[in-house]
């Protein structure tokens, strides 16, 4: 499947609200080495699966692809690896304000002393 019709198969999947299929076309997507020389087209799908996963709360996904992302182009594009990690920090960025708009500090200091204690970094 190309990138171009990966990305629009998963619009579809989106707008009918069927997130897991979303996210595993985006994954066959990025997955597939054909696909690989198309940087700008790589960031468009990586970007929207961050997207998927930031609105479903799916860090398990997330995580998962960005791994295999930051794997296979820290060696090919760093500038394209830049682009996705700045969005994703960006994303972070603005769910931490959501948050500290509506529960709070103390909710911040909460959720951090959470994933502390649970031994993440």
């Amino acid at each position: 499947m190309t990138p171009e019709a990966a990305l629009s198969q998963a619009e579809k999947f989106m707008n009918e609200g069927q997130w897991e299929k979303a996210i595993s076309t985006l994954h066959d997507a990025l997955q597939n080495r054909r696909n690989k020389g198309n940087n700008s087209m790589m960031e468009k799908m990586m970007i929207n699966l961050i997207d998927i996963c930031v609105q479903n709360n799916n860090t398990v996904a997330l995580k998962e692809n960005l791994s295999k992302f930051r794997n296979y182009f820290q060696h090919q594009s760093m500038t394209l690896l830049e682009s996705v990690f700045r969005y994703l920090i960006k994303e972070t960025k603005q769910i931490m304000t959501d948050i500290e708009k509506a529960e709070g500090t103390q909710k911040i200091c909460s959720l951090l002393t959470d994933d502390m204690s649970s031994g993440l970094p």
